[in-house]
């Protein structure tokens, strides 16, 4: 009976530890592609002069976009 006991509460233990590592793994990818957003975003603001002082006015929703996106976290 204990030894039941036992491999039912191991079993318990595993299956709550994979689940956490498998969300950590989640988590971990999600940042990344959230980093990656960042840096294109911020690639294609620089790159398509988005400064306010030398923005284009038919850049201006596009460099609005680039800009909210830079300032995610």
């Amino acid at each position: 009976f204990a030894v039941c006991v036992g491999l039912l509460i191991y079993g318990a233990v595993v299956v709550v530890w994979t689940i956490q590592h498998d969300l950590r793994i989640k988590q971990f990818e999600f940042q990344q592609e959230i980093t990656h957003q960042i840096h294109e975003c911020t690639h294609q603001y620089l790159k398509n002069r988005c400064d306010p002082e030398t923005r284009v006015p038919a850049m201006e929703l596009q460099c609005l976009e680039w800009q909210r996106c830079m300032q995610k976290d």
